[in-house]
């Protein structure tokens, strides 16, 4: 999930890394103001994965290890950009 509380338009790029697979990929996605999207099916049960984010001049990292039952959330707000994972 990226979410946007701010009051602008953001361009949020998010860089996956897999180690196991030694595989990057990455997207941009443009949120206009107090917006949210969600992606499913993206990573793989089981599976550990490091998520950079950048958005509003910020970079933020961290590594995910992914379940059936939880989710990378990302808030991007106009002086702080947050990752945590979020239970389903």
């Amino acid at each position: 999930m990226i979410s946007n509380d701010g009051d602008e338009r953001v361009d949020v790029r998010v860089t996956i890394d897999d180690p196991a697979d030694s595989a990057t990929v990455y997207d941009i996605v443009t949120l206009p103001p107090d917006d949210l999207v969600a992606f499913r099916d993206v990573f793989a049960a089981g599976n550990e994965y490091d998520a950079t984010v950048r958005a509003n001049g910020m970079t933020k990292s961290t590594t995910h290890l992914n379940s059936d039952t939880n989710s990378l959330w990302i808030d991007v707000e106009r002086h702080d950009l947050r990752l945590s994972v979020s239970e389903r």
